[in-house]
């Protein structure tokens, strides 16, 4: 594990314009599909102490990384961990490009010691191709998003519920280039692990059910949409957890309006007691990471909704 002299090669750095994806027809559907991320408010950039704490850990990452490069190499193994903790806080601070280049520093090192198809590089994958979105190459994202689903499927197998995050990221990948057919078909696969591993009624599901719906919107069936709509709003109100981003999402979509009038109240009330209204990101820029033990492998569990 701790070889640093495995014959594995450095993966190339990514070129542009790859893997090209086909456009759905706009007759066929909506021309642009809209989205939400499960955890979405953690994809605004951080602020007030929030922005503190961030450049706090970052100065204390870079120390560390620094250190650790003098002391074993820039390309030992163990810097994999610190490499990919540093990524997120760039991430959170709104900076795509430089944890674009962190995530490839510790993807090819865990490459180099692990190999290219071993479960440890899932994570580092799906962290790659999420910034590889942000920064405009959906084509590239949807490439990586696919290669961690490969390794996934093949270790956790086709039904894991470690798997749906990254089949719910993949499908969302896909709307954003309006390839509806696929996003409804990885959208479809999340789901229907999520509702075998929660239950049909549970709010972990919503966030790939309201996107599953506006696949089917795309896709010629709004009728579809709005059932799948409707059922999600109806889980996020019997909860006792906050999902204002879902709802909003949710409710701007819906043709029945009517039906959602008390929660939009509630969600105003809310507003007013924050210091203004909040609206969803559906397209976000800068997600906040968490420091993770990246050096492990993280099976999916409980999606941040």
């Amino acid at each position: 594990m701790g070889n640093t002299n495995c014959c594995v090669s450095e993966r190339p750095l990514a070129q542009k314009g790859i893997s090209p994806i086909p456009r759905m027809d706009a007759k066929e559907g909506e021309s642009n599909i809209p989205v939400i991320h499960a955890n979405s408010r953690f994809f605004r950039a951080a602020e007030g102490a929030r922005l503190v704490d961030a450049e706090n850990q970052k100065r204390f990452l870079e120390d560390t990384l620094m250190d650790e490069e003098d002391r074993l190499g820039t390309k030992h193994w163990s810097l994999a961990t610190t490499l990919e903790n540093l990524s997120d806080i760039y991430g959170e601070l709104g900076n795509a490009r430089k944890q674009k280049t962190l995530l490839e520093r510790a993807l090819n090192i865990k490459e180099r010691s692990h190999g290219s198809s071993h479960p440890n590089v899932i994570q580092v994958l799906s962290k790659l191709a999420s910034t590889e979105g942000r920064l405009g190459d959906h084509p590239r994202e949807i490439e990586l998003y696919e290669e961690a689903l490969a390794i996934a499927s093949k270790h956790y197998g086709n039904s894991a519920i470690n798997i749906v995050e990254i089949l719910r990221d993949l499908g969302i990948a896909y709307g954003t280039v309006n390839y509806a057919q696929k996003m409804r078909d990885n959208l479809s696969r999340a789901l229907e692990i999520e509702e075998k591993y929660y239950g049909k009624e549970n709010e972990e599901t919503c966030a790939t059910l309201l996107n599953l719906a506006m696949a089917h919107g795309a896709l010629g069936e709004p009728d579809v949409r709005e059932a799948m709509l409707q059922r999600g709003l109806k889980i996020l109100h019997s909860s006792n957890k906050e999902h204002r981003d879902l709802i909003l999402f949710a409710e701007k979509h819906c043709r029945k309006r009517s039906q959602t009038a008390g929660s939009q109240a509630s969600i105003a009330s809310q507003d007013s007691s924050d210091g203004g209204p909040k609206t969803p990101n559906e397209h976000p820029e800068s997600p906040a990471g968490e420091l993770s033990p990246a050096g492990e492998i993280s099976p999916a569990g409980e999606l941040e909704l």
